[in-house]
């Protein structure tokens, strides 16, 4: 192999998206320029760079600087290296993670992709970066989908979460997808009022979320749940990470409603992911403050997903 590294300019965006979308083996939506450019200039420091094999585009970074180093990537949930079918075997990979611990003088953090997002999933990939990084072992849950036709209700694996979906359709809850800035202002007022229970705050500003809405038009769904007499009760923001998988982005719910809104909005991100053709539904990470949370992970378990491992490079001080 003969690699070269260049670093990232706007001309190459692209080269860099088509790449990610046509060519990777890893590639998600976040991994793109065109989810990246929802952050306003001067955000990050960019430093993210293309690995050529001769004139080949056969992997992709997307990163930024930080004080103390750099990370792949702040502004998204997912880093690189995203790698070129065909190139993400082991001879290859091993040249290729060479390069890039080079390239950031091991100094980089990457939040690696989950198998279900993968075309094909290499284990060489974690087992070369392992070597040169210390590896953080992230605790997520996907939520395999049935083929077509196959009744979903019947994939709840707790009998209690398969009443609570029953009773929430009985008393006449109803879903809407949103649309207009009403619809997405509502649905933050209620997210920013669920996370103040957790004592947290949302990771972008309702402008940010707008802004989503616009750049990634129907690869990007905000689910409403509304008790019969119509008021919110509950609600889902969700991205098509990859066409195979829609993620579960964002999660709001008042605990005042008598519909009992968590099993049942769930089971509604998993219908809309069905209907759009997806295989599978990431339901997030099961984790607070590097800990695993078990009773997140038991009460997700029981709506019948599989708990993922994500790693995380750090590297070796």
């Amino acid at each position: 192999m003969q690699i070269s590294i260049e670093r990232y300019n706007p001309g190459m965006e692209q080269e860099w998206d088509e790449f990610v979308r046509k060519d990777s083996v890893n590639g998600t939506i976040y991994h793109t320029r065109k989810f990246l450019s929802y952050h306003p200039r001067g955000r990050f420091e960019d430093t993210s760079i293309l690995v050529r094999d001769g004139t080949k585009l056969v992997a992709v970074v997307p990163s930024c600087k930080t004080r103390k180093g750099f990370v792949s990537h702040l502004g998204s949930p997912y880093g690189g290296p995203v790698i070129r079918e065909g190139y993400h075997h082991a001879v290859a990979l091993e040249s290729l993670v060479e390069a890039v611990h080079s390239f950031y003088n091991g100094n980089i953090v990457m939040r690696l992709a989950e198998r279900p997002l993968w075309k094909e999933y290499s284990d060489a990939l974690v087992f070369f970066l392992g070597r040169s990084y210390r590896l953080e072992e992230q605790l997520g849950v996907f939520k395999k989908l049935p083929p077509g036709g196959q009744d979903l209700l019947s994939t709840v694996r707790k009998h209690s979460a398969r009443n609570e979906i029953r009773q929430a359709q009985c008393k006449g809850a109803r879903v809407e997808q949103g649309s207009s800035d009403e619809h997405y202002q509502g649905f933050y007022a209620l997210l920013e009022a669920t996370l103040k229970r957790h004592d947290a705050v949302p990771s972008h500003s309702v402008a940010e979320l707008l802004c989503l809405r616009d750049l990634l038009g129907d690869e990007q769904a905000l689910l409403l749940l509304r008790e019969a007499g119509g008021a919110l009760v509950a609600g889902a923001y969700l991205v098509r990470t990859t066409p195979r998988v829609w993620e579960v982005y964002y999660l709001a719910s008042d605990l005042a409603s008598a519909v009992s809104a968590s099993s049942f909005l769930y089971f509604v991100c998993m219908e809309f992911a069905a209907s759009q053709g997806a295989s599978w539904l990431n339901m997030g990470l099961c984790m607070e403050n590097r800990e695993l949370n078990p009773s997140l992970l038991a009460f997700k378990e029981g709506l019948g997903a599989e708990p993922v491992i994500r790693h995380v490079t750090h590297p070796i001080i």
